[in-house]
């Protein structure tokens, strides 16, 4: 169950797993509380078992149709992004109903029986993180992702407003996910190496953007100059982007899914410092699948000193570089 089983990244993080569950023992429904009619939609659409689509009905429709589908297992794969599946979470409509990581937070709702997780990502004291029991599979959770395409026309970091010069750590993340915290280390990043520009990008609500400037204005005022917003980008510019960025950073404490696989994908390092809940660790769990450490840090000092050695030691970046290449297909 879903609002966004389209181009969005709940479509891209759960396609793989509808069309992977084994058909000898699984039957698969997707209901999607809204039409949608992208690339990605029909794909999901054609690779389910059953697709049952919902136009604007009221709550209580909903409920009845799915209840009426005898469903053994519901799986919302995502609570709290929007309100429909929120309060649809509510009602008992399958004799077990589970909840994943498209919000990665426990939803403390009790009609919710099992949080689903996997075994990276999850600390031993996990459990007490989740008003559902916690479900750790031993397996990663999102099979079958799909590669992105690398850019057939790609641009230059001049199109971008960039420096050709520069040393380039973007963080493309939602900017809601840039906590105070994250302020120093991009401080140490900026200080740390003349040449370097973090890169953002602005959200759908433009006063988080200017909120975020604000708060710079105090934490980074003698580097600011070099800290890039930019609007937002179509999805062949995004990749873009990240391909020609030297260091993903995924920001702590709330870090990045989608995009850590993309920038693996493209071949860019994703520095990370793991936190102690599942919406910091999944850039980790990657890692811990591919068998590399050498972009994970401990603290934010350590945080900052990876980024920079890969930002400005092109001979180290290719060694990463190319044991990502290496390892990365697992995922």
């Amino acid at each position: 169950i879903s609002m966004h089983f389209s181009f969005h990244s709940i479509g891209r993080i759960n396609h793989g797993l509808i069309s992977a569950l084994r058909r000898a023992k699984f039957e698969v429904t997707v209901f999607s509380l809204t039409r949608h009619d992208d690339t990605l939609a029909r794909k999901i659409r054609a690779d389910s078992d059953h697709y049952v689509e919902f136009d604007g009905e009221p709550l209580a429709r909903i409920e009845q149709v799915i209840a009426g589908h005898e469903m053994d297992v519901l799986l919302y794969c995502d609570v709290g992004m929007e309100p429909l599946s929120y309060f649809l979470a509510y009602s008992r409509l399958a004799p077990v109903q589970c909840v994943s990581w498209g919000h990665p937070d426990t939803t403390g709702i009790d009609t919710l029986d099992f949080f689903v997780s996997a075994h990276a990502l999850e600390l031993p004291e996990g459990d007490s993180h989740y008003s559902e029991k916690l479900a750790r599979l031993p397996a990663w959770v999102m099979p079958g992702y799909q590669c992105p395409p690398r850019p057939t026309l790609p641009k230059s970091r001049r199109d971008f407003g960039l420096g050709d010069h520069s040393h380039v750590y973007a963080c493309p993340q939602s900017l809601f996910k840039i906590h105070p915290d994250f302020d120093q280390a991009i401080a140490r990043i900026l200080r740390g190496d003349p040449r370097g520009e973090v890169v953002f990008l602005e959200w759908h609500h433009a006063h988080l953007g200017e909120m975020l400037r604000q708060r710079f204005d105090h934490t980074l005022a003698d580097v600011k100059g070099r800290v890039r917003f930019l609007p937002r980008l179509s999805w062949q510019d995004y990749l873009n982007l990240v391909a020609i960025s030297d260091v993903m950073l995924d920001p702590f404490h709330f870090g990045g899914g989608n995009g850590t696989y993309e920038s693996l994908a493209l071949g860019v390092p994703v520095v990370t410092l793991p936190s102690r809940f599942l919406r910091g660790r999944f850039s980790f769990g990657c890692y811990l699948k591919m068998g590399m450490t050498e972009c994970v840090a401990d603290t934010p000092e350590q945080y900052a000193e990876t980024a920079l050695r890969l930002g400005t030691d092109a001979v180290y970046r290719h060694f990463v570089v190319n044991k990502i290449a290496e390892t990365r297909d697992v995922l």
